[in-house]
């Protein structure tokens, strides 16, 4: 069964290296509820080095993931462009889908609509951390 639902984005913003056009951004996972996104959070401000460490805020954005209703599987449409300084701006972002094939016509949709030097469909999978690990500053 093919289905609209909402999941939950954790994003966290390194805010000493973020700048105007620039977000030093991490993203945690995605989620299948507000609860866990939030305890998850949680955890990485008190318990992962880096996060913990560095003035770091978090957000929680509510995605819409279009697909089948039991899928753990996700994928996303991104484009951004590169500055001067090699930093990732003008980044714009599909919504969520459960099929590549959808993904791929979102991409060839978005690439009429904006104009960005680069695209990528990335996979995620719900309810599974990306950051595994903390971050250092060198």
């Amino acid at each position: 069964m093919h289905t609209d639902r909402t999941i939950y984005e954790l994003c966290m913003t390194d805010d000493e290296l973020s700048y105007s056009g620039h977000d030093e951004n991490f993203c945690i996972g995605f989620f299948s509820d507000r609860q866990t996104a939030e305890k998850t959070a949680e955890h990485y401000l008190k318990e992962v080095e880096g996060f913990k460490d560095y003035d770091v805020s978090c957000v929680i954005n509510e995605k819409t993931l279009k697909g089948s209703a039991d899928s753990t599987v996700i994928y996303m449409v991104y484009g951004w462009n590169i500055n001067g300084s090699g930093d990732e701006t003008d980044v714009t972002e599909s919504i969520c889908y459960t099929s590549q094939t959808d993904a791929q016509r979102a991409l060839d949709e978005m690439k009429r609509r904006f104009f960005r030097t680069e695209w990528c469909i990335d996979r995620y999978t719900l309810d599974e951390c990306l950051w595994q690990e903390g971050f250092v500053r060198v």
